[in-house]
């Protein structure tokens, strides 16, 4: 019988056993390159990071520049009493860092409520024009990529608005919860009003509420000092709850300071008290019941944190540096200058 010209051989189809062995090779496969992609991500979101302090210390620099002096790490409401909150350096620095558009309407002069930083308004407290304005609105420098944490807060109070007001992972270094000097630190550990922080502060580093510094009161060196530093991570309590531990305490970026002489609690600025990526919610002056004046540099990074030094200059801080090293980069005079 002559064989037809279109028959062809058929090949045995894979058996299950090699199924299996090409399935468990790509699995392996798969497995050993997972860790390298994401270390790849990893790695390029603490380079924006990185980028998001250096963009935040030349809009500083820029603001000196312009004005001879830094900007305060806050400053209280023009009407200038008890109760009456004011702004933080993130939003005396908005035009510095393209944000001039929201800075030029913010009502940083207190003519639509005698608050100007509480940006939200629950009847009778806060100011709901600048709660408008700033609700929804993400400002990239002030965001870390590698964070877990909420963009946004205040969702559930309107204005802002379920859009919220942007939460920064940056908060800047008011100094170190030690000094050799008298008068720069207080503990007010012991503290009778719930509303006031517990902790330590400071006024022994860069950015301090109500005082403007020039960069010669940086005696240490700028280079020596640090400015800002990271708070991208979360801390936990005990039983392993996350906490947010910013401090910015949930009330968005421009959150400032009280009345000069009774101001007890810093918004967006900490006293450097622990070493980094200290995550204890329990610690005083972190998780106290309403704020703490000792929120960690923390970051989402693996092994430390970003942080950003008076020149301008960012680094990366691994989580193993002695913390008298820390102190010592915080504090602006103290005399203990770095190798």
């Amino acid at each position: 019988m002559k064989r037809s010209p279109f028959r062809t051989t058929r090949r045995p189809a894979f058996t299950l056993v090699e199924l299996l062995v090409v399935i468990a090779i790509i699995g392996v496969l798969v497995a050993l390159l997972l860790p390298a992609v994401q270390a790849a991500r990893e790695a390029a979101r603490r380079m924006s990071c990185q980028n998001n302090l250096k963009q935040l210390g030349l809009a500083v620099h820029n603001y000196e520049s312009g004005h001879k002096v830094l900007p305060p790490g806050g400053m209280p409401s023009p009407k200038n009493v008890s109760g009456n909150y004011g702004v933080s350096w993130l939003a005396i620095i908005l035009p510095y860092m393209e944000g001039g558009a929201i800075y030029d309407k913010f009502d940083f002069e207190a003519k639509t409520s005698t608050q100007t930083g509480v940006v939200y308004f629950n009847g009778s407290f806060g100011n709901a024009f600048n709660g408008n304005l700033l609700r929804g609105k993400f400002i990239q420098p002030l965001w870390c990529p590698s964070a877990p944490l909420t963009k946004f807060s205040l969702k559930t109070i309107d204005p802002p608005g379920p859009e919220g007001v942007m939460s920064p992972t940056y908060a800047g270094i008011s100094g170190a919860s030690v000094h050799p000097v008298g008068g720069n630190t207080a503990d007010l550990t012991n503290q009778s009003n719930q509303h006031d922080a517990k902790g330590i502060l400071s006024k022994a580093g860069v950015l301090i509420s109500s005082q403007y510094l020039r960069i010669g009161q940086i005696t240490d060196g700028t280079s020596n000092t640090l400015m800002a530093g990271e708070q991208s991570g979360f801390c936990y309590e005990s039983n392993g709850t996350k906490r947010d531990c910013r401090s910015d305490f949930g009330h968005g970026f421009p959150m400032g300071p009280e009345n000069y002489a009774q101001n007890k609690r810093d918004w967006n600025i900490t006293t450097i008290r622990y070493a980094i990526n200290t995550r204890a919610w329990e610690l005083n002056g972190i998780g106290d019941t309403y704020y703490g004046n000792n929120r960690p540099i923390q970051a989402a990074h693996p092994g430390g944190a970003n942080v950003l030094h008076a020149d301008g200059s960012v680094r990366f801080l691994v989580q193993n540096t002695p913390l008298q090293v820390l102190f010592d980069l915080s504090n602006r005079d103290d005399g203990n200058v770095l190798p």
